[in-house]
């Protein structure tokens, strides 16, 4: 953009220039004179650049030629110490090309760079046409100075960004520098320049990529036509790859050492974190562990806002719990066993006091009438005799009597329902209470550990009821609700408080016992107008 920008301004610069009348009368003056001498038009010459051009810097001199046979010119270098003037003719210059370019022309003519042999060096003209009232009289050309363009294309500002190894040049259409290379000062018009980055420019390509610069070196290029009247020029910018890459390097170092410092800080926050959940976690592991092993530990409560302090707080309210049911498993246990060791007993007391105050007694009888057989007269032995069969006809009745009470026959013989009617029957009849009894026919379906549960469940019910409820009347119901058997034992004694603890008697324990054994679940309520005893026992078909 610089530089075309330079170029357009020298050419505005040098379309303005045409139309002063100094320089009109400079050339009429040329066209009249018949002396080579310059003093008249050395002022007249000086004066125009410094009033006209706005930096004489960006030139290196002035040709000024008339449109007369051979034409006469003056050509004007300003240097460092001083200007110099010349007169001759195109034709001395080797500048006659120039006129054939320009004089059929009504705009500024741009010559490409070409080697001058008399000033043994590249060169380059704006030229333009003169007219007066629009005849052609002459032409003025401006050399635009080499060192301007070099500064515009090479600037060692580091941040423009070429770093050590980058520079910006110009190729013609020839493959040819037409600006000085970095790494040569005399490169214009002598080095050649044939890459890929050249030719893609060219072939009308713009953009980036990376190929052989024509030292040979790998560089990192961009490319692009120049955008300048009358030149065929193309502008590159490169460098070497791998100072272009030090930056990539440098961010994908820094990208990996921040990724490292950035993982192990998160891998650090992440360590502690787990460690802060996971504690507590161990903590209450061990816990549960110790719990298998019966020993019941409160963990110390550190975590009091969070949810895991919330979950050490119900774990402890478990553990406290589990150590409630504990005592309170361990107690009903000992107290089951003790119900079992004391109803066997009494079992034994019961059975040991039948035989001796019952079939102990007949047998004795028995005994003594069988010994007073001897020393008799036959005439009394007959008595003695049906004495003795009389006795040992009670001796069998009391034998069936104690067989019955210790396993009914009537449920092995004729099942639950018969069995349970027989009892029913005796309360009545023993104790004078009203026993109601309902059932469906599902005896047949019941195995024979469960009819024999069901009958010990009762039998204990109505004991309790005869001993202890005051009861005039007893319901029982046998059925089935939801593919499960249902035991209603209901009574309307004046009941009793169910949360004491009933340890004198075993009735309700031995229930208790013999239901979950068979899987079920056991209820019981009594208040003043009675007690009710409630039995679901599932799957209870063989």
């Amino acid at each position: 953009n610089t530089l075309e920008s330079f170029f357009n301004e020298r050419i505005l610069e040098h379309k303005n220039l045409t139309r002063q009348p100094e320089l009109l009368e400079i050339i009429n003056d040329l066209n009249s004179t018949k002396t080579k001498n310059l003093s008249e038009f050395e002022v007249k010459i000086q004066n125009l650049p410094k009033k006209y051009l706005a930096n004489c810097s960006h030139y290196e001199g002035i040709l000024i030629s008339t449109a007369y046979g051979k034409s006469v010119s003056q050509l004007f270098h300003p240097e460092s110490n001083g200007t110099s003037s010349t007169m001759t003719d195109l034709d001395s210059l080797n500048l006659s090309w120039l006129w054939e370019k320009v004089k059929n022309r009504h705009e500024t003519f741009v010559s490409d760079y070409y080697f001058d042999d008399q000033l043994m060096k590249p060169v380059i003209y704006l030229a333009n046409p003169v007219f007066e009232n629009s005849v052609l009289i002459g032409m003025i050309c401006l050399e635009i100075s080499i060192d301007v363009i070099n500064s515009i294309m090479y600037k060692t500002n580091p941040m423009n960004g070429l770093g050590n190894t980058g520079e910006a040049y110009l190729v013609g259409d020839d493959f040819l520098m037409r600006s000085s290379s970095r790494f040569d000062q005399n490169s214009i018009l002598k080095t050649r320049v044939e890459t890929d980055g050249v030719k893609s420019a060219f072939e009308g390509l713009s953009g980036s990529s990376h190929y052989n610069d024509y030292r040979g070196i790998e560089v990192l290029g961009s490319h692009n036509r120049m955008q300048i009247q009358g030149l065929n020029w193309i502008i590159m910018a490169e460098i070497d790859l791998d100072e272009a890459m030090i930056p990539i390097y440098t961010i994908r170092n820094s990208v990996l050492l921040i990724s490292v410092v950035v993982s192990a800080f998160i891998f650090a926050l992440a360590y502690i974190i787990s460690m802060q959940i996971s504690r507590p976690i161990i903590q209450l592991k061990n816990a549960a562990n110790q719990i298998a092993q019966g020993k019941y530990r409160i963990i110390e409560q550190n975590h009091t806002e969070d949810e895991m302090g919330e979950l050490i707080k119900a774990f402890n309210s478990m553990v406290a719990q589990l150590e409630q049911k504990n005592i309170q498993i361990v107690k009903e246990r000992a107290m089951r066993i003790r119900s079992m060791i004391d109803g066997q007993e009494s079992e034994r007391i019961r059975i040991a006091r039948e035989l001796h105050d019952g079939l102990g007694q007949y047998i004795l009888a028995i005994k003594m009438k069988l010994e007073r057989l001897q020393g008799i007269t036959p005439g009394k032995i007959s008595t003695v005799v049906e004495e003795a069969k009389h006795l040992l006809g009670i001796t069998a009745k009391e034998i069936r009597s104690m067989s019955e009470n210790l396993i009914p026959p009537v449920l092995s013989e004729f099942g639950l329902i018969p069995a349970i009617e027989n009892l029913c029957i005796e309360i009545e009849k023993n104790v004078g209470i009203k026993v109601d009894f309902s059932f469906p026919e599902i005896e047949k379906q019941c195995d024979a550990q469960l009819q024999i549960y069901l009958y010990r469940i009762i039998q204990e019910a109505l004991t309790n009821i005869a001993k202890h409820s005051g009861a005039s009347e007893v319901n029982i119901s046998i059925g089935i609700a939801q593919q499960a058997l249902q035991l209603i034992i209901a009574d309307n004694g004046h009941g009793f408080s169910t949360s004491k603890n009933h340890s004198k008697g075993n009735g309700l324990t031995n229930m208790k016992d013999r239901v979950e054994i068979l899987g079920g679940n056991f209820t019981i309520h009594s208040d003043q107008n009675g007690t009710k005893i409630n039995i679901i026992i599932p799957d209870f078909y063989e």
